[in-house]
């Protein structure tokens, strides 16, 4: 019986020292599963790390394209200011010079008109005499020509 109770302590022992190896077995398929678990988490954590690199990078693309349109469209803006800024100086520098051309004409024309007032006062009053009637006419005849000379200016200067 020392052999039966040897071997049935030894199949005590094979089953409890199996019962052990399940309940490890069980313990390093639940640690499994968890690592397993934690693996694919951190897999997916990976992949969305990727796709936020990759989006960033686009995203960096972008800024740099919209960094290089916006500086053109600053250069463009720049040129068209400085134009802007030349074409209206010239046309203050034109307005200027026709400003001082209409007043030479302005003055031109007052001057032919203190002319004839001026020659109109040095008129003599007429008299009946003969020789008058004659200083008369040559003198109705210079304010005519007078006239007709400041008439060509005026005209030639184009004042309505």
């Amino acid at each position: 019986m020392d052999r039966h109770s040897n071997t049935l302590q030894r199949l005590g022992s094979l089953a409890k020292t199996n019962s052990e190896l399940e309940r490890n077995k069980d313990r390093l398929n639940n640690e499994f599963a968890k690592l397993t678990d934690t693996h694919n988490k951190a897999l997916e954590q990976v992949r969305a790390h990727e796709k936020k690199t990759d989006i960033i990078t686009d995203l960096q693309g972008q800024i740099k394209s919209l960094k290089n349109q916006l500086s053109y469209q600053v250069k463009m803006h720049d040129n068209a200011t400085s134009t802007l800024k030349r074409e209206k100086q010239k046309l203050k520098d034109k307005l200027k010079e026709e400003d001082r051309k209409s007043k030479a004409r302005e003055q031109e024309y007052l001057d032919a008109m203190e002319k004839v007032v001026s020659n109109e006062e040095k008129r003599p009053v007429l008299v009946t005499s003969s020789s008058s009637k004659e200083s008369n006419w040559k003198q109705n005849c210079a304010l005519h020509e007078t006239i007709e000379e400041i008439t060509v200016k005026l005209n030639a200067m184009n004042i309505p």
